[in-house]
């Protein structure tokens, strides 16, 4: 089956903590610029990491727009997330 890799949910992967607190005060600060601030926690079998996300776009041209302004912000190593 085909698969569309254009439209969708994406988000934004801005940092990633072993420590909840660390990934809340990010969050936090996230939060007052960018909308959809929020915390995902992953279990990676031997360690539980918090990875903060910011934002929502429906297709991959505006989510690329999204990435850049986060790096212009001084986040330049947000990536997109396909959710």
């Amino acid at each position: 089956m085909p698969v569309d890799y254009y439209s969708g949910a994406f988000t934004f992967q801005v940092g990633a903590f072993s420590s909840r607190d660390n990934a809340e005060r990010l969050r936090t600060k996230l939060s007052r610029t960018f909308t959809n601030a929020h915390v995902v926690s992953f279990d990676r079998g031997d360690k539980i990491f918090y990875r903060v996300r910011v934002g929502r776009c429906d297709d991959l041209s505006t989510a690329v727009e999204y990435e850049q302004a986060l790096a212009k912000s001084g986040y330049p190593d947000a990536f997109i997330v396909a959710e």
